[in-house]
């Protein structure tokens, strides 16, 4: 009998039974621990039980499965000896662990943990109504959590986690109102800028895009408050923004040499008012502090990439001079997507906030939102180009990451002769300073710009000359900056959006943050001085904006396009998906893998159109089942049939199928018939014809799939592959791109392997060899095996000349 021996993770408050004695590992050493014994083959002689408590019960259960040990749960014991964890994904592991759930612990851990997965994958991959499917599926039916069926429960929990995920989208860009955040109806036009004059406070004018927030209300208050003593600053993100707004003498861009403390206004970019010591005296007397663009802002202050010099201490000081302008007497926010984060961190501070809605009558004008696959939309752009369209692009994939933003610029210039002007901070600093000054004419100069979405924040574009503008997202940047680039081209309806497969994982914790951007910096000082800086509260300020941002890129697409519907954009997902490549891969391994196990499922499955869908949809997290299952109900629209009568049938079929390889074979057949459009494929009528006649110089015939062919058959046909050309087509080129050997002359002196080598990779017949009498060496003629046709000619009418049901 094994010894068996108890394992946990220590200080897990894991509660033993009675008399049992343990060996505690943390996380990472246990790991390491049962990585050696599988080394040494102890895993063998000895029954390992792993006792979990809630907060490592998937952890736990993911190295019982790994290792084959058995899982304890509050006395639930779980046998994982028989699962396979190799190739799994991860959500494959989780609906698994779902699937064997005794208890409830397990059952909600795996399924938190799995929602959180598969957002990721919602809209483009999966709906949240096949997100549900999946999870049901993977329940188990008989099992009940506190009374209640355990598929009830996860339905609750799937639908109460998108409602809770899209709560946290709308948190982003308003803030909920409570007793310090208040909420007024005003005239954006017509009573605002009085309002605010007369009554000092904290505003944040939060409507959508286009509402006058700029035009209508900071620019009047900061021309009103400039022949004051009250020495008003506009404080935007960037400096071209700052310079639209106000583009002369109090626009700190023409005050550089100046000391502009005895200035009654200024208009200055962010870092510029925090950082730089003149403005930091200015704001000490200034009584209206007016904010553009408040989260870009904030955000900005907190890179350690913009300021100077480049480290945390630097943004922590720049937060001080920050948290100093947000308690001028008056501060007035234009954000169309001010966040509650934002707003919760100012009601710390003690301020109250008046949310501003604006009474004038405005004509939004809907937006729409296109989401196309990254390759589809490119080609889509290079398409309108060349047809004389003019273009904008917004692409956020840096010089760094994956090379997009250039890689896009050269595609363009290479597919359509047009030099995109591309617009990132290195261009406005070196080349056009004054780029942004007359932004309208400048994008009507030239058909296609690519911009970097940073640097076009909060400004403007009205014209109409633009066809289309499309955004290449990478995930490097904000969802919310992305939305804001898609708005700064007022009358420009038709927005296309792709985002790139890698998902890149970010840190959110406060002191991994801190660790990455602070320990470099100050390395070779002391550890207490890092201590101090920690604990600063700015520092802490600092920390907690890089955080939010971090958080609001977890589930990029989901919040992305959740964001869009937060402003009123029209979505629609255009059919990116393809998995027919990785499907046939996985059906190649299934029948390699378990071929009983496929004709077994065979036998017990009759054909579900919708249900065969939704498993092609969701292939890459199927439980090994559910795979056996696709696989089936790929075989069975391929061959057109709805069930099996018996074990042979399924048997028969499946062996001839071949793990998908033999549909490639009718689909040729098909062709030398002629069963193509040749207006749609005209290749095919090449494909055709050279298949047609290699049956001829072989003497096949078509109908019964018999032949009788000679070695100077033979040598006609690689003379055929080596000479000749079909519409300029090379017969020899076109054989080697259907997979056909290219090594002709060595299989001509073989003699009967190129004829066997062409039919049975092209069309799967099977060549026969006769010799001239009985122990003789020579080869009289070729023939084809009749059973082999005879299978071949049975599956093809199954597939082309009948119907499913």
């Amino acid at each position: 009998m094994k010894q068996v021996k108890y394992l946990c993770i220590a200080k897990s408050g894991v509660v033993l039974p009675n008399g049992v004695e343990a060996e505690h590992f943390y996380r990472e050493d246990l790991s390491m621990f049962l990585a050696e014994q599988l080394k040494r083959q102890t895993l063998i002689e000895i029954d390992y039980v792993l006792v979990v408590g809630e907060t490592d019960v998937v952890f736990g259960a993911e190295l019982a499965i790994q290792y084959g040990l058995t899982l304890s749960v509050y006395g639930y014991e779980y046998d994982f000896r028989d699962h396979e964890i190799t190739d799994s994904t991860k959500e494959q592991v989780l609906r698994e662990l779902l699937s064997v759930s005794k208890e409830p612990k397990l059952f909600t851990q795996s399924l938190n943990e799995l929602l959180n997965k598969l957002i990721k994958k919602v809209p483009l991959q999966l709906s949240e109504e096949q997100v549900e499917k999946l999870i049901l599926a993977a329940t188990p039916q008989a099992l009940n959590i506190g009374g209640e069926k355990a598929t009830d429960v996860a339905k609750r929990m799937v639908m109460d986690f998108f409602e809770q995920k899209k709560r946290e989208v709308k948190d982003l860009v308003s803030p909920r109102l409570s007793d310090q955040v208040k909420e007024i109806c005003l005239s954006y036009k017509n009573e605002l800028v009085e309002y605010i004059k007369q009554n000092p406070g904290f505003y944040v004018l939060n409507e959508h895009m286009g509402a006058g927030k700029s035009q209508d209300v900071i620019i009047p208050l900061f021309n009103e408050f400039s022949s004051t003593d009250l020495k008003p600053i506009v404080i935007t993100p960037t400096i071209a923004l700052s310079t639209q707004l106000i583009n002369d003498k109090r626009n700190y861009q023409h005050q550089k040499e100046l000391d502009v403390s005895d200035l009654k206004a200024v208009a200055a970019c962010v870092i510029s008012a925090t950082a730089n010591w003149k403005y930091q005296e200015y704001g000490k007397d200034s009584k209206v502090c007016l904010i553009e663009e408040f989260e870009e802002c904030e955000s900005a202050i907190c890179s350690t990439e913009l300021m100077y010099p480049k480290t945390l201490h630097r943004c922590s000081e720049a937060m001080e001079q920050w948290q100093n302008l947000l308690q001028t007497e008056t501060v007035v926010v234009a954000d169309a997507m001010f966040s509650n984060f934002s707003a919760q961190q100012i009601v710390k501070t003690g301020r109250s906030i008046t949310l501003v809605k604006n009474t004038d009558q405005v004509n939004y004008q809907a937006k729409k939102l296109k989401v196309f696959s990254y390759q589809k939309q490119l080609d889509k752009l290079i398409s309108s180009l060349n047809a004389g369209d003019r273009a904008i692009v917004f692409c956020d994939g840096s010089h760094k990451v994956n090379g997009k933003f250039k890689t896009i610029a050269k595609v363009i210039e290479e597919q359509t002769d047009i030099t995109p002007i591309v617009v990132d901070s290195v261009f406005i600093q070196k080349d056009k300073p004054e780029y942004f000054s007359n932004l309208t004419s400048r994008v009507e100069e030239e058909q296609c710009h690519i911009f970097s979405p940073v640097v076009t924040s909060g400004v403007s574009v009205v014209t109409d000359r633009v066809n289309s503008v499309n955004i290449f997202a990478c995930h490097t940047l904000l969802p919310s900056q992305l939305v804001q680039s898609s708005g700064r081209f007022r009358k420009s309806q038709d927005i296309d959006i792709s985002f790139d497969n890698w998902s890149r994982f970010t840190t959110t914790g406060k002191k991994q943050i801190f660790n990455e951007l602070a320990y470099k910096a100050y390395e070779e000082q002391c550890l207490s001085e890092l201590s101090s800086l920690f604990n600063d509260k700015n520092c802490q300020l600092v920390l907690d904006r890089i955080a939010h941002n971090r958080r609001m890129k977890q589930n990029y697409v989901f919040t992305t396009l959740q964001l869009f519907k937060e402003m009123g954009y029209d979505i629609t997902l255009e059919n990116n998906r393809d998995g027919s490549e990785a499907i046939g891969t996985l059906i190649k391994k299934l029948f390699k893998q378990n071929k009983n196990k496929l004709i077994e499922i065979a036998i017990d499955t009759v054909y579900d159109k919708s249900e065969h869908y939704f498993l092609k949809d969701s292939f890459k997290i199927l439980t090994n089942e559910e795979q056996f299952k696709l696989h089936v109900y790929e075989l069975q629209r391929f061959y057109n049939t709805n069930s099996f009568d018996n074990v042979n049938s399924a048997e028969q079929l499946i062996e001839f199928d071949k793990g998908a390889k033999s549909r490639k074979h009718l689909e040729h057949l098909l062709v030398l018939e002629g069963g193509f459009c040749s207006i749609k494929n005209p290749k095919l009528v090449v494909t055709q014809k050279i298949f047609t006649d290699i049956f001829q110089i072989l003497n096949i015939d078509l109908v019964s799939l018999t032949a009788n062919y000679k070695i100077d058959d033979i040598d006609k046909l690689a003379q055929y592959i080596k000479s000749e050309k079909i519409a300029n087509y090379k017969v020899r080129d076109e054989l080697i791109a259907l997979g056909c050997s290219t090594i002709i002359t060595s299989e001509y002196k073989s003699r009967g392997k190129l004829s066997q080598g062409i039919l049975k990779v092209l069309f799967g017949l099977k060549q026969l060899e006769h010799r001239s009498g009985k122990g003789s060496r020579q080869t009289e003629y070729y023939s084809l095996c009749s059973r082999n046709s005879e299978l071949i000619k049975k599956y093809f009418d199954l597939k082309f000349n009948s119907r499913i049901n």
